[in-house]
């Protein structure tokens, strides 16, 4: 082998290895930015979880309303997100729930039309979601059984 072949050889390599450090390096500094972006979301749903816990267990109706609309714009804002924890099916349990929520305060609030309006949008979640009953009934019964571990202030009985 001559002198400028293996010269050749040698710079080829190093060029090599050059590409493939810096290809490593984007890469990884790509990959570190979606889990601190992920990092970021998970801690920001988890306070909105925490805030909206302590809302609706301790505020009248308007402010229960407030706190699952404005989940539910949490939710909307990180549907599309990729690595977001509210991915494919998640995204419409949540939606559906509040929804299904909503529709209870409003009727509680004798607003029919406005509680029809949230049920049929968490009937329309829960489609998206795959459930198979999909009823207005079972939607209820789902919600108060969460609500036995986490009531809603507003909706026990004289409040």
């Amino acid at each position: 082998m001559t002198k400028g072949k293996k010269i050749l050889i040698g710079v080829s390599v190093t060029v090599l290895f050059a590409i493939g450090c810096f290809a490593s390096f984007f890469y990884g500094v790509r990959q570190g930015t979606r889990v601190g972006g992920m990092a970021a979301s998970v801690a920001e749903v988890w306070l909105f979880h925490e805030h909206m816990a302590d809302q609706l267990a301790n505020a009248d109706c308007e402010g229960a309303k407030k706190v699952l609309r404005e989940h539910l714009a949490l939710i909307e804002k990180y549907k599309d997100v990729e690595g977001s924890l509210f991915f494919g099916t998640m995204y419409y349990a949540d939606k559906m729930l509040d929804h299904t929520r909503l529709s209870l305060i409003e009727k509680k609030l004798k607003n029919d039309t406005a509680a029809k309006n949230h049920m049929k949008i968490a009937i329309e979640a829960c489609t998206q979601r795959g459930w198979k009953d999909c009823s207005e009934e079972k939607l209820i019964s789902f919600s108060k059984r969460l609500e036995e571990k986490n009531p809603i202030a507003c909706l026990e009985s004289d409040k």
